[in-house]
């Protein structure tokens, strides 16, 4: 009897297994029956015991449908680890984001609030962790696009994803796509911009080191190198025109570089232009300063940048 027991015990859970298998083939399916079973076993431990050959076969079912869920989840995971986008061109979108999205999306399709599981967050947890480390690990060297470009793009990508599905488990990863996504576009718009006036940059940087050695700034002014007159001579090199073009020519670079697709061209651009006007801003701290009551100013003011800025964008 016992041995009979034990054969029919076997041959069950293996025609459970061979059905369930089947269902699994789809891992929405595989999350609906977790969901299903886990809430009829938490209730069973709730009343303190498991009381049917049913309630151990659910949980002989639970067992099978989670391994399922952690191998696909696995192999969910060196997927988007070894994922690459195609080489040259631009880089854009990479393809672990939209592998992640679409599981999510999936997932949250089939998931409500109310039923959230320890183990979607674990997977989540563990998808998201490769995505990033996909974004970080991309060869500098296979891409036309900047380095910086790349990882802003998609860690903007991941943030908006992440906030339009409002998932407790990945708030802190959320808030780290947000710190990166600003981290590398500052970084791609100090090395863009680069020194557009060069010859001001390096007349004030003088300025500044003689005054970070101890020199007043009211007498830099009497060294014949820092003088009124070479001040005016720096300052005729750059007319509003000149001033233009040369901005005309970094709005062409940042539209080769920057997907226009993700929207976040007029982005970087408005970025561009707040670093140019505080560059600016800090040229006239250093003129008032140094060269007081001298009235010398730049052959363009901050609103001539700012309209310079707008029609250039304008008219692309």
């Amino acid at each position: 009897h016992t041995h009979t027991h034990t054969l029919t015990n076997l041959l069950t859970h293996s025609l459970i297994c061979s059905h369930t298998r089947h269902l699994c083939h789809r891992y929405s399916n595989t999350l609906i029956l977790m969901v299903f079973i886990s809430d009829r076993l938490l209730k069973l431990e709730e009343r303190g015991a498991m009381i049917s050959y049913l309630d151990h076969t659910l949980k002989a079912i639970y067992l099978f449908v989670k391994s399922h869920f952690e191998k696909f989840v696995n192999n969910a995971r060196l997927n988007i680890l070894e994922r690459k986008p195609p080489r040259g061109g631009k880089c854009g979108v990479l393809p672990s984001i939209l592998m992640f999205k679409e599981f999510a999306d999936r997932a949250e399709s089939v998931i409500s609030a109310s039923d959230r599981k320890l183990e979607l967050d674990k997977a989540y947890l563990t998808l998201i962790g490769a995505v990033f480390s996909n974004i970080e690990n991309i060869p500098r060297e296979q891409y036309k696009t900047p380095h910086d470009v790349i990882k802003f793009e998609n860690y903007h990508r991941i943030l908006d994803i992440l906030s339009r599905l409002k998932i407790a488990c990945l708030e802190n990863s959320r808030d780290e796509a947000k710190k990166r996504y600003r981290d590398h576009r500052r970084h791609y718009v100090v090395r863009c911009l680069g020194r557009p006036l060069e010859k001001l940059s390096t007349f004030f940087e003088g300025i500044e080191s003689l005054i970070s050695s101890g020199m007043k700034p009211d007498v830099v002014g009497y060294r014949l190198e820092y003088s009124k007159t070479e001040l005016r001579k720096c300052i005729k090199e750059y007319p509003g025109k000149e001033v233009k073009k040369g901005l005309e020519k970094l709005y062409r670079r940042v539209e080769r570089d920057v997907t226009e697709e993700l929207g976040l061209l007029q982005v970087v651009w408005g970025s561009m232009q707040e670093a140019f006007i505080e560059q600016l801003r800090h040229f006239k701290t250093l003129m008032d300063q140094c060269y007081p009551g001298s009235n010398i100013t730049l052959e363009f003011s901050i609103e001539d940048v700012l309209e310079y800025f707008g029609s250039i964008s304008q008219s692309r």
